[in-house]
């Protein structure tokens, strides 16, 4: 909740977030997008040291991505088509030779961004309060 004056402002979902934020100012949403890619980047780099280091190639897959208010942790390229077996197991080569464990919930992707979600939400909201500053609005941190 963001108060400008007597108006309060409440978003909820992500379309009406973008939306409110493309109406702030031109550069709201750029504000916003880019506290969320260092918020990424840090889960990128949790991610990155639980991963296996032979060459270092699977851990060099980990990047962030942006787009349209979204940010996204992804793993894997066409250089490291095998990272998806690291992270979740299965059979792989010929014959199903080549087996690891299978983990629905993956080993290092997902569970290292599951355990740093508690920091997610607080990191949003400032970055929404923080946006909404830069295009000239008073807000208020108690929600009203």
């Amino acid at each position: 909740m963001a108060a400008a004056d007597d108006i309060t402002v409440q978003v909820e979902g992500l379309a009406a977030l973008r939306s409110a934020l493309r109406r702030l100012d031109d550069g709201s949403l750029t504000r916003f997008e880019d506290a969320l890619r260092i918020h990424g980047e840090k889960i990128a780099a949790a991610v990155r040291t639980k991963m296996p280091r032979d060459s270092g190639a699977a851990a060099g897959s980990v990047r962030v991505t942006r787009a349209r208010a979204k940010v996204a942790v992804q793993e894997g390229d066409t250089r490291t088509p095998y990272v998806g077996w690291l992270d979740f197991g299965g059979s792989v080569g010929r014959r199903k030779m080549t087996q690891r464990p299978f983990m629905p919930a993956g080993r290092y992707l997902f569970p290292t961004a599951l355990s740093m979600q508690a920091d997610t939400t607080p990191l949003i909201e400032q970055a929404v309060m923080d946006a909404a500053r830069g295009a000239g609005f008073e807000v208020g941190t108690d929600g009203a």
